[in-house]
């Protein structure tokens, strides 16, 4: 009894044996308490020994009050404990969330656009390199000048689409490199297919479509060509917009602009240069119109006078003395151009003749869900 009862005196929370302990103790103490004398009707006193078994009970029942409140308190706190883990677990699960957002918002979605004029000379000039430290989400290129067993470069982490000039070896071809598998792939326009000039990929949210346009050639002796492929590629965009927004890419060989070939606006003979000619750039400009294209290079740099050119003949160094043309373009449907950020050119690569273009925008897949 007596070691029964220092141990409840202190303030540590019992146990359910202690309290049966406890309960059985208290009934020793009442069985043993003598009888009251039937009279006269008077209060015993209580012998010193009753007296510290009664005193002994009632700190026994202060000690349990005790004990139940302190494990009251003790169960409200690990309530409180638990309410607080969760809302730190909550806080940091939103942390985490937001970072990653910001880190998706931070990292734009990338396509980038490159005439590599053969890809076995620009593969001695460091295009996989390049390739790998831009990293664009999709590369369009073209002039490929090869087979795809004649490829020399190891494009990791993409799909390759590949399209051939089958007419010609060494001469012409586009291909698409794609981190996102797409869910459709079609070859050709319906014009100078067997010369590989034109990939059409099909994403969720929009379409892609990469091409070399035909040149018109010396002394225009190809102006046909081109007449027909501009009615065909026209038709063939016009199909797509039906459907889904389009990103239309690559060297589309016209200045649409006086100031897009460096001496436009005062060699009066430039007119009669493929690439500057009055029908090429009307049907450019009649296509752009009609379809509600969007060139989004001079949707950011309307004015730009000085550093807007993509191809640089490779004679006379031309590039130093920034002699050049604007041929490479991304045209964009109305409804993606407010989620384009920027359209940049990597004025310093040395791969080719062309320098690569670079439209960086939100992810249309995820922005225009």
């Amino acid at each position: 009894m007596s070691s029964s009862a220092s141990s409840t005196t202190n303030s540590k929370k019992r146990t359910l044996q202690e309290l049966e302990n406890q309960d059985n103790d208290e009934d020793s103490v009442e069985l043993e308490a003598p009888l009251p004398s039937p009279a006269p009707a008077k209060k015993r006193k209580l012998s010193t020994k009753e007296s510290a078994l009664e005193n002994l009970n009632k700190n026994d029942t202060a000690s349990k009050d005790h004990d139940d409140g302190d494990q009251d308190t003790n169960e409200n706190k690990d309530d409180e404990s638990e309410e607080e883990d969760d809302d730190l677990k909550t806080d940091q699960k939103q942390k985490q969330t937001k970072e990653t957002k910001e880190a998706q918002s931070a990292s734009p979605f990338k396509i980038c656009c490159y005439n590599i004029n053969g890809i076995r000379a620009a593969h001695k000039k460091n295009l996989e390199q390049y390739l790998e430290e831009e990293d664009a989400d999709i590369v369009c290129l073209s002039e490929m000048k090869a087979t795809l067993a004649q490829n020399p470069c190891n494009f990791r982490g993409y799909q390759v689409i590949w399209y051939e000039c089958v007419e010609k070896k060494g001469y012409s071809g586009t291909a698409v490199l794609s981190k996102t598998k797409p869910l459709q792939i079609l070859k050709g326009i319906g014009c100078e297919d067997m010369q590989g000039r034109a990939i059409t990929l099909e994403f969720e949210r929009f379409y892609l479509v990469n091409t070399y346009v035909p040149n018109s050639g010396q002394q225009l002796k190809f102006k046909q060509r081109r007449l027909n492929w501009d009615k065909a590629m026209k038709k063939w965009l016009t199909a797509l917009q039906l459907k889904k927004p389009v990103i239309w890419t690559g060297d589309l060989n016209v200045a649409v602009l006086d100031f897009d070939v460096y001496d436009g606006e005062t060699n009066k003979q430039r007119a009669k240069s493929a690439g500057f000619t009055p029908y090429e750039r009307d049907n450019f400009r009649k296509l752009r119109d009609e379809l509600g294209l969007v060139d989004a290079y001079r949707h950011f740099y309307p004015n730009e006078r000085e550093q807007h050119y993509t191809f640089f003949t490779a004679r006379q160094n031309l590039k130093k003395q920034n002699r050049g043309w604007r041929l490479d373009y991304f045209m964009v449907s109305k409804t993606l151009i407010n989620i384009v950020d920027d359209v940049q050119i990597r004025r310093d690569k040395e791969c080719s003749d062309h320098v690569p273009l670079i439209l960086m925008m939100k992810d249309p897949n995820e922005a225009l869900c």
